[in-house]
């Protein structure tokens, strides 16, 4: 990493922080340098996805196992508590156990020429402090349902920056659970909005009963003034949600983890033509012994 190279990234990082914005040729280093969007791959790949990873979050590897999945490479999916580092506290001695438990087979496999097993997809359950393996994520009995805006706030809402009382910074739909679900997958918001400016940037949270779920949040730029028909692809999440709680989607135009838009001069969401598409199956809340894996295999 030479002087030179050194010294060009340091003016990328501060013309992206001084202008807002990713230069055109930052983005397509990223491109090149991302394994999801590489080709040929044939090495068999394990890959383990912290739940709360905001840095990489869950989409990004599942993505990339989905490519490998396409592509015929023998490749293996693990979810597991906590976010970008190992080593976070909220790793627990016993999920690291599992996880390099599964990752040794991994190797003994495909190093050694043993005849392991290593499940297709291993989740973590947050809620339920358990396991579960599935055969691909999501599990195949997993249904999108259509939760119209209208259906759970103001028909029409403008959002924009600002001091003043009029209007909001931030709107959130809300919807009840009219039986137990997992909710699991990526949620697909279809948004229609009015942008009166030469730009808006909203950001996009799910939440259950008022709490952000992953801890996962969706920004998008709208790029120029008048109508938009768009549709967001939200990070990968899993959460159970019992009937008669909430699952509420929170859109916004200002967030504590990016720099605000500086040009927006408001936005309008058009709620009747606007709808959160999210991947959901029913949860018949099985007991607690229910068949968890190999727990012997946990250092």
């Amino acid at each position: 990493f030479g002087a030179s190279e050194y010294s060009r990234s340091f003016h990328v990082i501060r013309g992206t922080i001084d202008d807002n914005e990713v230069p055109d040729d930052a983005l397509r280093a990223f491109e090149q340098r991302s394994v999801a969007d590489k080709s040929g791959i044939d090495t068999p790949t394990f890959l383990m996805q912290g739940w709360t990873d905001s840095l990489f979050n869950p989409t990004e590897a599942l993505r990339t196992y989905r490519k490998l999945q396409d592509a015929g490479t023998e490749s293996r999916l693990l979810f597991y508590k906590g976010g970008h580092d190992l080593s976070e506290l909220t790793v627990e001695f016993s999920d690291r156990g599992r996880m390099n438990s599964h990752a040794v087979r991994w190797m003994d496999q495909h190093v050694r020429g043993k005849n392991t097993r290593v499940p297709a997809v291993s989740n973590y359950l947050p809620q339920r402090d358990r396991w579960r393996e599935d055969g691909g994520f999501p599990p195949a009995d997993t249904a999108v349902e259509t939760y119209e805006f209208a259906n759970g706030g103001p028909a029409s809402k403008e959002l924009e920056q600002g001091w003043g009382w009029f209007p909001d910074e931030a709107v959130t739909y809300e919807w009840t659970a009219d039986e137990d679900i997992e909710v699991i997958g990526e949620p697909e918001i279809e948004l229609s909005v009015d942008v009166a400016g030469p730009e808006a940037r909203l950001f996009f949270e799910v939440f259950h009963d008022g709490d952000n779920i992953n801890g996962m949040d969706q920004p998008l730029l709208l790029d120029g003034s008048g109508r938009h028909e768009v549709s967001v692809t939200y990070p990968a999440i899993q959460e159970f949600v019992n009937e008669g709680d909430t699952v509420e989607l929170e859109i916004s135009v200002t967030n504590r983890w990016y720099l605000d838009s500086r040009e927006s001069d408001g936005v309008t969401i058009d709620a009747r033509n606007s709808r959160l598409h999210l991947p959901q199956r029913p949860d018949p809340n099985p007991p607690e012994d229910e068949d968890e894996g190999d727990d012997e295999d946990c250092w």
